[in-house]
């Protein structure tokens, strides 16, 4: 993700970033399908944004359509608690063939934080 500009937008560009994000609302409604890396990150700029931290899960079939974005879960400015059992629960019950998992960082740095007692991927493990 880029930094927020130091440069305030001009009201012309404010309605084209809202023109565009309403046109890229329509096409990803009518094709939701997750088949390149900028396919994500446009999903993603458009559907995982906000002031808090969100933690969400796109759940996918085999030729990865999105079967269901599932927010589930929403924290703090900088911190959102995820309960793997909860997403592989959910991926079983959607029978999903894959899944994505997403979180914001709602000041733009997409730096990492620090690591939690146990990181993410010790969390999540292998699960074939």
């Amino acid at each position: 993700m880029c930094a927020i500009s130091e440069t305030p937008m001009t009201p012309h560009e404010e309605t084209i970033v809202l023109e565009a994000r309403d046109i890229l609302g329509r096409y990803l409604s009518q094709n939701p399908v997750i088949g390149s890396w900028q396919a994500l990150m446009d999903y993603c700029a458009l559907t995982v944004r906000g002031p808090i931290e969100r933690f969400h899960v796109l759940y996918l079939d085999r030729k990865n359509r999105i079967i269901s974005d599932e927010l589930l879960s929403t924290g703090t400015v900088d911190h959102v608690p995820v309960y793997p059992r909860e997403v592989i629960k959910q991926a079983l019950m959607l029978n999903a063939s894959a899944l994505i998992l997403i979180h914001n960082h709602p000041s733009g740095d997409p730096t990492p934080s620090e690591c939690p007692a146990s990181p993410p991927t010790e969390q999540f493990g292998v699960i074939a």
